[in-house]
């Protein structure tokens, strides 16, 4: 019943009266090494051919207790990702910040349906660079997912689905 009375009290409440949550976000860009690719049956192989750029614009994510508000984690920030090697292509996506990054099988989990086909997922990206910071750059891990069609598909498989596991450096 008090959850019912202060559910609605939240929704009464006037728009301007609500707390609102602003988070600035740096223009970043990370060089990124893939460690490992894993299926999603929980299956990993040693993968470090692939190497990408990772471009976030500056962003502003701005929120409020409203209902209906996405949470950051939720929030997709856009990205450009810029593939290194014998082909480069540029592909506009989004990122989404997970709170606690435990493995493939976990990022799997909360990806959403078009996030499965093409996604990227990490740690929440500096906000604003600390001074005083250490020299050493920190390294962060980011996960894609990805579903391709098979070249050749069997009766009960025509997708390859799997998730990719990067470490990235921020570059200068």
């Amino acid at each position: 019943m008090r959850l019912t009375i202060s559910a609605i009290a939240v929704m009464l409440t006037p728009v301007a009266a609500q707390a609102i949550v602003v988070t600035p976000y740096r223009e970043i860009s990370l060089q990124c090494q893939s460690v490992q690719t894993c299926q999603t049956n929980g299956t990993c192989a040693v993968d470090t051919s692939r190497k990408v750029v990772l471009s976030f614009e500056e962003a502003v994510y701005r929120s409020s207790y409203a209902p209906f508000t996405p949470k950051r984690e939720a929030w997709p920030r856009a990205v450009v990702v810029t593939g290194r090697g014998e082909v480069t292509s540029k592909v506009n996506t989004t990122y989404r910040t997970l709170s606690k990054v435990l493995g493939a099988d976990a990022v799997w989990r909360k990806a959403n349906f078009e996030e499965r086909v093409e996604g990227w997922f990490g740690p929440e990206l500096p906000v604003a660079r600390k001074a005083g910071s250490p020299a050493a750059e920190p390294s962060y891990q980011i996960f894609q997912t990805q579903t391709q069609k098979l070249e050749t598909p069997t009766v009960f498989k025509t997708k390859a689905r799997s998730v990719i596991e990067y470490k990235c450096k921020e570059m200068r």
